[in-house]
């Protein structure tokens, strides 16, 4: 999974340093891109980091912005941005439709488009740039069927997942689904509940385990949820 995450964080650096190629925009004094993430957590800011480091080494300026899982607050920042008179827009779509006409607005006005991690039912971006999460939740399934094959080698543990369906149903699902794949004959899943931020997962949790004490794995499919269980 690190070195996924490596592979995406310096593949969006580069193409949204390579992205920006066009005619100096009217009310740019330099070149200039924005960086739009969903949510404040360890990865997005991570991915952020990318693209200034990428953006610095290019001598772009990055305008970093978080629409806060709030369709109309991307559609906002990217009206800003339109404004602004940005060379590229970098984002991770909150949805496959409904991104979509913010994103047209901003390539109508000569802006390259950048997806990364999530992106859009239209060949609208200049590059979208994602990891599998299959892959994902199969390299966690894994490492969690080495260790059941330990800890309990001669029956099924009793396990609950944690997922963020809520908020991006086929990532949530394909990394869900892709860890239970691994370990199907070796667990019996006695609770499947959703919370992809830490202070919600935190409750959710609590709430499984006091209806399940006898549980013995989580499997949190995002950040949030693994640090709030």
């Amino acid at each position: 999974m690190i070195t996924r995450r490596g592979i995406l964080l310096s593949s969006v650096g580069a193409a949204v340093a390579a992205g920006i190629n066009l005619p100096k925009a009217a009310f740019a004094q330099d070149r200039a891109i924005a960086g739009i993430v969903f949510q404040q957590d360890q990865y997005m800011r991570t991915v952020l980091i990318g693209m200034k480091a990428a953006a610095d080494a290019s001598g772009v300026e990055l305008l970093e912005a978080n629409s806060d899982n709030k369709l109309e607050k991307e559609t906002q920042l990217i009206d800003t941005y339109i404004a602004r008179g940005v060379q590229a827009i970098a984002l991770t779509p909150l949805s496959a439709d409904g991104s979509i006409p913010a994103i047209q607005k901003a390539v109508d006005a000569g802006i390259t488009v950048i997806t990364f991690g999530t992106t859009v039912n239209s060949d609208l971006p200049k590059a979208s740039i994602t990891s599998s999460n299959i892959d994902l939740g199969n390299a966690t399934g894994d490492a969690a069927s080495a260790f059941l094959k330990t800890l309990a080698p001669d029956r099924k543990v009793k396990i609950a997942t944690v997922a963020f369906k809520s908020l991006l149903p086929e990532q949530s699902d394909d990394r869900v689904n892709g860890f239970l794949d691994k370990v199907k004959d070796q667990v019996e899943v006695v609770a499947a509940q959703d919370a992809w931020l830490a202070e919600k997962a935190v409750a959710v949790a609590s709430d499984i385990l006091t209806a399940n004490p006898d549980i013995e794995l989580i499997y949190a499919a995002n950040e949030g949820g693994t640090i709030g269980a």
